[in-house]
């Protein structure tokens, strides 16, 4: 802005107050004796004092009074003209003026002269709303402590704000799904999360802050309330799992004698069951693991529950390695979704399905060439491959003696959960689960599998709907905290397919969340499934279901390519066997999935 130069009078101006001065002078002057002469006529003051030199005396002093008056005027005007000559050199007296750009009111100053009048400065506006700010109530534990989570606006910078609410940066990360950078701060030793959550409320730099939430997997994980539950009652028409297996998974060995307890499933299409030999060889060495009543049980254990020693089963040699090995029996699953018909059709080949787990033993026999790509979120924990991500990735593509639900399928296996924790507890947080579920959205992954649940997240619930718009199926366990849990996320996801667990006789599993979310039941009691070093378990949760349905969906998106997610939700729920009350109910949702009645809906 330019400063206006001032604006001074004309010199010539002042030289014409001087000569009007003098003329007034001069005709005071002229006109003082007269003056005098009228009053003394009118008044008589002339009779008592006679006049000397008649009105020589009266005009003297007028014209000695105007010429005083001009030499007084012409004085000025020599001033003022010296003051023009210095004021070009002396700063002139400024006024304080305000003007308005694109971004609000300005101060400036002005010199005196032109300057336009004072204005008094706008009352600002709302141009940045404040931040929108997820806390946790006071009775809320499941996040990291002292972590939050926190999105800028576009040309923000974090390290200022970090320095001014006193938080260490851990680490940040664009996310492609939203489009937006997602930074992950620690504050300092002795402030809460909530605490540091209510101070970022304030500040307009930041879009959007929330505590940094923990999930749980949903095949070890029950409320301590639930240790000595007894059976849960279901309402009538909804019959109840009596034995599920306990997180330890507890199996018969050999395995073989598992043909008592579950009829032998239909083999694999393409596979012919081949006689064992007398005395097999052991195929693989099972690692020990703690007994069952060590561990924390996924669901509660009733008194009917198969007394046969816990640990993985050791599988025996079926036959010589130049065949195909038969099938295991026991899987029931197989009947249940009616895998036989429906892999007459589709076996998933060739459809990436991100598994988000704790990761999974690629050298395993059921999963060798199924992995199309890895992922750790957590980068630098224990490697070592978890057996429930091993599980569930089972579940989904398991290809030799194991029949998945897709077992032709590619599968994407992503770590945001590393070995269990004291509790006996596997768990995640938000910031590694949105990195494994942005990165299998990078890789175009069509299904993410998803066994663990937990709080509300608005984050995560978010990448969700993104990624459904990106046209990914999202499954998810409904949870294992009971019928009287709030439902837990991200199954309650509008965008997400929540999957309940039963068992061979179509009984809901006892430690089943509830609620109008529920979606779909697939088996979750007592399924066999894959486990690390080439063993096999016997295992039970919503999550080992959710796998499966993640599976039957792949069948549906070889089968149709160009079904959009809410096309394959609406399918599977159309299609399922009513299980319960008539219709879709709160404890097995649409039903019973089935594969084969899904695909023929799509001839």
């Amino acid at each position: 802005m330019q400063p206006i130069a001032p604006v001074s009078p004309a010199r010539p101006h002042r030289r014409r107050l001087t000569v009007l001065a003098v003329a007034i002078g001069a005709l005071i002057a002229g006109s003082a004796p007269l003056s005098a002469q009228m009053l003394n006529q009118n008044t008589g003051i002339g009779r008592t004092m006679p006049s000397r030199g008649g009105g020589g005396g009266g005009f003297a002093a007028g014209a000695a009074i105007g010429l005083g008056l001009g030499v007084l005027g012409a004085i000025a005007t020599q001033n003022a003209d010296a003051a023009d000559d210095f004021g070009d050199r002396r700063r002139p007296r400024r006024v304080r003026i305000i003007e308005e750009d694109g971004d609000g009111p300005v101060y400036s100053r002005r010199p005196d002269g032109d300057a336009p009048p004072r204005r008094r400065p706008p009352k600002p506006t709302e141009t940045q709303p404040l931040a929108t700010v997820q806390i946790p109530s006071r009775g809320e534990t499941r996040y990291v402590p002292g972590e939050v989570l926190i999105e800028l606006k576009s040309d923000r910078a974090i390290e200022p704000i970090a320095r001014r609410f006193g938080l260490t940066l851990l680490e940040s990360r664009p996310f492609h799904l939203t489009g937006s950078t997602l930074h992950r701060l620690r504050a300092p030793a002795g402030r809460s999360t909530i605490d540091a959550l209510t101070r970022l409320r304030g500040d307009r730099a930041i879009a959007f802050a929330q505590p940094n939430w923990l999930y749980t997997l949903q095949q070890n994980a029950r409320p301590p309330e639930q240790e000595a539950a007894p059976q849960v009652a279901v309402p009538a028409g909804a019959p109840e799992a009596s034995a599920p297996a306990t997180e330890a998974p507890v199996a018969a060995a050999p395995v073989e004698a598992a043909a008592t307890a579950a009829p032998p499933p239909s083999p694999p299409i393409g596979e012919t069951p081949v006689a064992a030999p007398s005395e097999p060889a052991p195929a693989v060495v099972a690692e020990p693991v703690a007994p069952a009543a060590s561990a924390p049980a996924e669901a509660p254990t009733s008194a009917a529950a198969p007394s046969t020693p816990a640990g993985p089963i050791a599988v025996t040699a079926a036959t010589p390695a130049a065949t195909t090995p038969a099938p295991l029996p026991g899987q029931y699953a197989v009947e249940k979704l009616h895998l036989g018909v429906a892999h007459a059709r589709a076996r998933g080949r060739d459809v990436l399905v991100a598994v988000i787990d704790t990761g999974a033993d690629l050298d395993h026999p059921e999963l060798v060439g199924a992995v199309a790509a890895t992922y750790d979120a957590l980068e630098g924990a224990d490697p070592a491959p978890g057996k429930h991500g091993t599980a569930m990735a089972g579940a989904v593509a398991a290809r030799l003696r194991l029949s998945g639900t897709a077992p032709a399928a590619r599968l994407l296996t992503a770590r945001a959960f590393g070995p269990p924790a004291a509790n006996g507890l596997a768990q995640g947080s938000t910031f590694h689960v949105a990195k494994c579920l942005d990165w299998a959205a990078d890789q175009q992954a069509r299904i993410v599998s998803m066994s663990f649940a937990g709080p509300a997240d608005a984050l995560l619930g978010r990448l969700l709907a993104a990624a459904d718009k990106k046209g990914i199926v999202a499954v998810a366990a409904a949870g294992n905290a009971g019928p009287q849990s709030a439902p837990l996320h991200p199954a309650a996801e509008p965008s997400v397919v929540a999957v309940t667990a039963s068992d061979a006789e179509d009984h809901i599993l006892p430690a089943a969340n509830r609620g109008a979310h529920i979606l779909l039941t697939a088996p979750g009691v007592d399924v066999l499934v894959p486990a690390p070093r080439g063993a096999y378990d016997l295992t039970s949760g919503t999550s080992v279901a959710a796998a499966e349905v993640s599976g039957v969906a792949a069948l549906l998106l070889e089968a149709r390519a160009d079904l959009k997610p809410q096309e394959v939700r609406r399918l599977l729920a159309e299609t399922a066997v009513d299980l319960g009350a008539p219709g879709r109910d709160p404890i097995f949702g649409a039903g019973l999935v089935d594969a084969a009645a899904a695909l023929a809906r799509l001839r």
